[in-house]
């Protein structure tokens, strides 16, 4: 866990595999076989970690938020309570992190069960009115383009159904 704390340069682009770390966290070090306290701490922590990475915009963030959530879906089968947390934030940098993680598709080591919280996430009605709603807020920003870029393409790929693709 000491590795998601190192801090690193501003600008400091590149971030570890969390992927890798939450899976070997889960598959080598037995993570739910830990005693229950020890699995709350874990749990305390990502989820400070996770607010903590959202209220940092994306260029001052030491990691992404798509870097993060999938090092969390690797170890929980339910993000939802992350996902409710990114969208009942209206922040700048929340939105921001949005427009970062368009790109993110969820793999390493993701079962279906968050694979499927995040695709229903991403086409759920009020996921796409926070998006609006922060674009009407800050339309004036210089990001404002590229979060309604991201709104369109996102409605496209829920019209289209072709909104993410599962890795095998």
């Amino acid at each position: 866990m000491e590795l998601c704390t190192i801090p690193r340069p501003q600008g400091f682009k590149w971030q570890w595999d969390y992927w890798r770390i939450f899976g070997k966290l889960k598959d080598e070090a037995g993570f739910w076989t830990w005693p229950n306290d020890e699995q709350k701490a874990v749990a305390r922590f990502l989820k400070c970690w996770w607010e903590a990475t959202l209220a940092v915009p994306p260029e001052e963030a030491g990691d992404s938020a798509a870097g993060v959530l999938e090092g969390i879906g690797c170890l929980y089968e339910d993000i939802v309570p992350f996902l409710s947390t990114w969208s009942n934030d209206n922040s700048q940098s929340a939105l921001r992190h949005f427009v970062d993680s368009q790109s993110f598709l969820p793999g390493f080591g993701w079962s279906k069960e968050p694979i499927q919280q995040l695709r229903k996430w991403l086409s759920d009605t009020k996921t796409m009115t926070w998006l609006e709603q922060g674009y009407l807020q800050y339309a004036k920003e210089p990001w404002a383009d590229e979060l309604a870029l991201a709104v369109d393409s996102l409605s496209l790929a829920i019209s289209t159904d072709t909104l993410m693709v599962e890795h095998d």
